[in-house]
């Protein structure tokens, strides 16, 4: 073992792909239904299913104590380097937490090396940063090597998203209650993408879902990288024949070859709601 990996489950990484990694571990983001904790085994459609019968959603922060215990565990077992692979610092405190525990235990510990690096990624925009982090250290990079192409690349990933209920996003503050309900009047459907400093941004207002569908597909067109070979995610929360289509969709419009379906998970569909639709790719800017 080269370095071990540590993240957590804002990255949306399906058991399946999980389980291919090997010296890693997936932290789970607390989530709440109607205040009760959610069990991070939920499937994604049960969840989707509780939100639209009007269970309320919330997160909460792992916090550094969880941190440090599981570097400590670690330690014991003989790690010596962790490299530590965390959701977006404008949008969670979970970096905060992770550099402040990876700070204090290397105090505790000379010898020990751990690194943190803010994606500025959501969702399976992060995970795909911690799946390359994965096969770069399984290709024989080093941990600085690994953390130097995250910093290099992560501005690279680009994330386009639309809504299908407003209500979600004036819940967590992001809209006001009134453009809520005067989108909701007109089914105005907002295009959004994550920004280069990794807040989640409001771009567009489009009337209707098709048009705002569409633009993820037009954003997609203007600054995707490698068009025909690179990987781009379809991301959706239980729209599974939405998803299908919008895949079909770029890949007629677009001639990708490597579009892959993944899904919203608990912990950012909480605040997102179902219905979500995104495009997530490596572009050339955002």
């Amino acid at each position: 073992m080269s370095f071990y990996i540590v993240t957590d489950s804002n990255a949306d990484l399906s058991v399946h792909e999980r389980e291919k990694f090997s010296d890693f571990t997936y932290l789970n983001v607390p989530f709440f239904i109607d205040d009760v904790e959610g069990d991070p085994s939920i499937s994604n459609h049960e969840f989707f299913d509780r939100m639209r019968a009007g269970a309320m959603t919330r997160t909460a922060q792992i916090n550094p104590p969880t941190y440090i215990a599981l570097y400590e565990e670690l330690i014991a077992k003989g790690v010596r380097e962790i490299l530590c692979v965390a959701f977006s610092s404008k949008l969670s405190g979970l970096y905060e937490s992770a550099v402040n525990a990876g700070t204090y235990v290397m105090e505790k510990n000379p010898g020990v090396t751990i690194l943190t690096v803010d994606t500025i990624s959501a969702s399976i925009g992060m995970g795909h940063l911690v799946k390359t982090a994965c096969g770069l250290r399984d290709q024989g990079k080093s941990l600085t090597e690994t953390r130097d192409w995250l910093e290099a690349n992560k501005h690279r990933v680009v994330h386009w998203f639309t809504v299908n209920d407003l209500n979600y996003l004036k819940r967590g503050g992001r809209i006001s209650a009134s453009a809520a309900w005067f989108g909701t009047a007109l089914n105005i459907k907002p295009v959004l993408h994550v920004d280069e400093a990794g807040r989640l941004i409001p771009v567009e207002k489009k009337i209707g879902r098709n048009k705002a569908v569409q633009r993820l597909i037009d954003h997609f067109k203007e600054t995707a990288i490698d068009i025909e070979t690179s990987v781009v995610y379809v991301l959706h929360a239980d729209i599974h024949e939405e998803a299908a289509q919008l895949k079909a969709a770029v890949e007629a419009q677009t001639g990708a070859k490597n579009v892959v379906l993944a899904e919203l998970g608990p912990v950012i569909g909480a605040h997102a709601g179902p219905g979500t639709l995104a495009l997530i790719f490596f572009g050339t800017e955002r």
